[in-house]
């Protein structure tokens, strides 16, 4: 007979709860820390996506304000408008985070508001809509952002 043979049915199913209590503890403590550092990293992600964003759309409009040609110009303009659809299908789609989504709303309104404000740009942007569904995210932005956009129209027009 060995030490622990006293204890009846019961008691060991108290005892293995116990244990298992006692187990779960570091393991509710290991995924809280996981849980802690995916949300770091989301936030890194989230700025290294930002300095992104900003780096190409500075990069992008500096090459329509630069371009020798108008030629240049175009490509550029065209490109730039590629880049703000990948943009405005993004927010669509809720892919980026809250402090991007922010970011990046305010750039596409502000960059509507210039190109529509910006008569030579208006042409241009109607000329890239070469099928019904091209620039289809630009243009579901720019209708459910409206009122924003002429706002943002007029405080141009007054300098």
């Amino acid at each position: 007979m060995t030490a622990l043979d006293w204890l009846t049915e019961s008691q060991w199913a108290a005892l293995s709860a116990i244990g298992t209590l006692v187990s779960a503890v570091p393991a509710m403590l290991g995924l809280w820390f996981v849980g802690i550092q995916i949300r770091a990293a989301t936030k890194v992600a989230d700025i290294e996506l930002l300095q992104q964003f900003l780096a190409t759309a500075a990069q992008l409009e500096r090459g329509m304000l630069e371009a020798a040609s108008v030629e240049a110009k175009d490509a550029t303009f065209f490109e730039y408008l590629n880049y703000l659809e990948f943009l405005a299908a993004g927010l669509k789609k809720g892919i980026f985070a809250r402090l991007s989504r922010e970011f990046i709303r305010d750039k596409l309104l502000d960059a509507f508001a210039m190109i529509e404000f910006y008569e030579p740009w208006q042409g241009k942007l109607e000329k890239a809509k070469s099928t019904p569904n091209a620039l289809k995210y630009i243009d579901l932005f720019r209708r459910r952002n409206r009122s924003e956009i002429d706002w943002r129209k007029e405080m141009l027009s007054k300098g």
